[in-house]
């Protein structure tokens, strides 16, 4: 997966998956988000239910994608580790 990364002064595991689903049936949400949230749960190594997910509102890079993150100890493989500066919500917002 692209766009992972890691905030180590929050422990969490975060990942850009891009604009989602444009649908407006919320059974084609939900299943976009069944089959996103588990990708992420499996590249985050913990259980879907702890997987999180918001659209992004405020930012010059990733302004209406959406991200999906989770708490955990464990650098995903392949993220990129944000420095103990940044959180997840400072590094999106930017």
């Amino acid at each position: 997966m692209k766009n992972v990364f890691y905030s180590q002064s929050e422990r969490i595991s975060f990942w850009v998956s891009g604009y989602g689903c444009s649908s407006s049936k919320v059974s084609e949400v939900v299943e976009w988000l069944k089959e996103k949230g588990g990708l992420a749960s499996k590249s985050f190594g913990v259980e879907l239910d702890a997987v999180r997910w918001y659209e992004i509102t405020v930012s010059r890079r990733y302004k209406n994608m959406h991200v999906l993150y989770a708490e955990t100890d464990i650098v995903p493989e392949n993220a990129f580790e944000i420095g103990e500066e940044w959180t997840m919500d400072k590094w999106l917002s930017n």
